[in-house]
């Protein structure tokens, strides 16, 4: 007989994050799901984050998996060991400096259970700015629309949304998080998970997703470099994505090479240079160039 409460494992993954996790922690809290896990994988912090884990484990023993690095492995290596740990039907993520809003597990299970093809719900995020408090916009900006997308568009579109995720844990990737990609393994964790079952919505900000200095969104250059490996990566693998592979690749490098980072800057002047040797190439009827 199905338990009326499926089993969650809250997959939360910290580093240095003394001044967040303990809000972070009672977000998850506050959810009151009956039947919950919460697997924490903290990656070698020296600030005190470990501390304050231990004294959440020591209150709520029967609650609380540690998994407390003595050093930094990197984020993939810790969510590898986050994932080993979780036992739960249902997996959802925080990140260890992110907040849940009241309400967000009974709301995404309900969903879930109620389409059993669904292999991933997703909800809206709220950003803000850590130092005020104060909302910097929701994503998306009106409701969530996946029309005519394929797998990867969908999982970009959705890629800032990670502390909303609840993963059906028998549609995610049998081997975990690829190992050679290692801080952004989440986008080709979630693809691959979506050629398992369908992604399901709820239009309504459920997480909250704090801006500061230590934010991935900060360090662009990296993310593109390790995206662009995981497309190499999707090329490979998946024959039938080949396709859909080679578009976005040509619309994400033109889409960062708009932006101002340095090695947009220098991607950017790449672009020149290939399309005057393409323009070199073409000839009108009368011999000049076009």
């Amino acid at each position: 007989m199905k338990a009326a409460y499926p089993k969650v494992s809250v997959f939360v993954l910290t580093y240095n994050q003394k001044a967040f996790v303990q809000e972070a922690v009672e977000s998850i809290l506050m959810q009151q799901y009956p039947n919950l896990e919460i697997v924490i994988g903290d990656d070698g912090s020296t600030d005190g984050t470990q501390e304050i884990l231990l004294q959440y484990q020591k209150k709520h023993p029967s609650l609380f998996k540690l998994i407390l690095s003595e050093s930094n492995e990197g984020i993939t290596a810790n969510c590898n060991k986050i994932l080993k740990e979780c036992t739960g039907e249902y997996i959802a993520w925080l990140g260890g400096d992110d907040i849940w809003m009241p309400g967000k597990l009974f709301k995404q299970i309900s969903l879930m259970e109620t389409n059993p093809h669904a292999a991933l719900c997703v909800s809206k995020v709220e950003w803000f700015y850590s130092k005020t408090n104060k909302t910097m916009f929701i994503y998306p900006h009106g409701d969530f629309n996946v029309v005519n997308m394929n797998i990867i568009d969908t999982a970009f579109y959705i890629g800032c949304n990670g502390s909303s995720y609840l993963f059906r844990r028998n549609a995610i990737p049998p081997y975990g998080f690829e190992p050679s990609i290692s801080m952004v393994s989440d986008w080709l964790f979630v693809m691959e998970t979506l050629r398992n079952g369908s992604l399901v919505f709820i239009n309504e900000a459920l997480a909250r997703y704090r801006r500061h200095g230590a934010s991935m969104s900060n360090y662009p250059d990296l993310v593109f470099k390790e995206h662009m490996q995981t497309l190499f990566l999707l090329e490979s693998k998946y024959e039938d994505m080949r396709e859909d592979v080679s578009r976005f690749i040509k619309k994400y490098t033109l889409q960062y090479a708009m932006s101002s980072s340095p090695t947009a800057i220098l991607v950017k002047g790449i672009i020149k240079i290939l399309v005057k040797r393409i323009a070199k190439q073409i000839i009108c009827r009368d011999g000049t160039l076009l």
